[in-house]
């Protein structure tokens, strides 16, 4: 049953990237029919689209349909966007014997606790 349903969903991933081919193919098996009732020139004489007019226009709204469904990233924030920002730290430290200061300035990037926790380190051995 997996192995059906593995080959069903790669047919189909595999059939979207030949909408073309389809819309070809099922214009040369049909061309006869196209040219005869559904093409714009059909009541010309001396006809020499032979249902191309109606190729075009399959193909052209294929191909909008394909650019309406690829979504606009620009105006779009993303987590990264917030979650990677820099962050300034100051700090100031204050030595009380000689009661001078010292400043340390640093940029740093944030790194979730995920992904420092999520790396694995190894046990240390231990001496007996």
């Amino acid at each position: 049953m997996k192995l059906i349903m593995s080959i069903f969903l790669a047919i189909l991933i595999l059939m979207q990237g030949f909408g073309k081919t389809w819309i070809i193919l099922s214009f040369k098996l049909n061309q006869q029919t196209i040219s005869k009732n559904i093409c714009v020139q059909r009541n010309i004489p001396n006809n020499k689209c032979k249902g191309k007019c109606h190729l075009k226009k399959q193909l052209k709204k294929s191909e909008q349909k394909d650019q309406n469904q690829i979504p606009n990233l620009s105006n779009q924030s993303f987590a990264s966007d917030y979650i990677f920002q820099p962050i300034d730290f100051y700090i100031k430290l204050t030595d009380i014997t000689n009661h001078s200061s010292i400043s340390i300035r640093q940029d740093i990037r944030f790194i979730p606790k995920a992904c420092i926790l999520g790396i694995f380190r190894p046990p240390r051995p231990t001496l007996v």
